[in-house]
């Protein structure tokens, strides 16, 4: 079914000029890891012959207790698969709960992003703030991106909120001007 859906949304994603359909992965069962690991590079090896044909990129997001649940395992897998059609979404908060450094995953991934979130991170916990309202140096998290010359999109990625949307786009707008101009 989730194969199913997926080929489905690489053809939706044909029709949009950014050609990206960003995915995840199923949870880590941790004595199943291996295993599931090879079930994965498998469905994605059959995703990346459908993306070809509808040159659709699509982009894995390492997220904390996921197969992929980090920068340095989305490499390993961009390393056995390589493909042009296969990239990440860097999500900026599950980068610093999982990764030792941000500013070294932007930079080990290089041209391997194809689109970032962006949200704000307390004490490693993994609830989406507004930018700038955690612990996460932006300052530093963009001049890596600016170093590496990354071109691409920057999407807030908020969830479970409570707040109005667009209260939060506002908010979050607000602080990501302060941040760049401090």
């Amino acid at each position: 079914m989730k194969i199913t859906n997926t080929i489905k949304a690489i053809k939706i994603a044909s029709l949009f000029p950014s050609r990206l359909l960003i995915f995840n992965c199923e949870k880590v069962i941790p004595d199943r890891k291996q295993e599931q690991l090879k079930e994965l590079v498998y469905r994605i090896n059959n995703l990346l012959e459908v993306a070809k044909d509808y040159e659709v990129t699509l982009a894995i997001e390492p997220e904390p207790g996921l197969i992929i649940s980090n920068t340095n395992e989305a490499l390993l897998l961009l390393e056995e698969i390589n493909s042009p059609y296969l990239a990440v979404n860097l999500d900026i908060g599950h980068s610093y709960i999982s990764d030792k450094s941000i500013v070294k995953a932007i930079k080990n991934l290089k041209n391997r992003i194809a689109h970032v979130h962006l949200e704000d991170i307390k004490d490693k916990i993994h609830k989406h703030l507004v930018p700038g309202e955690g612990e996460i140096n932006f300052k530093e998290v963009f001049a890596a991106f600016q170093e590496i010359n990354y071109k691409g999109y920057f999407v807030v990625d908020l969830f479970n909120i409570n707040e109005d949307p667009l209260i939060l786009a506002d908010r979050s707008l607000k602080k990501l001007r302060e941040i760049s101009m401090s």
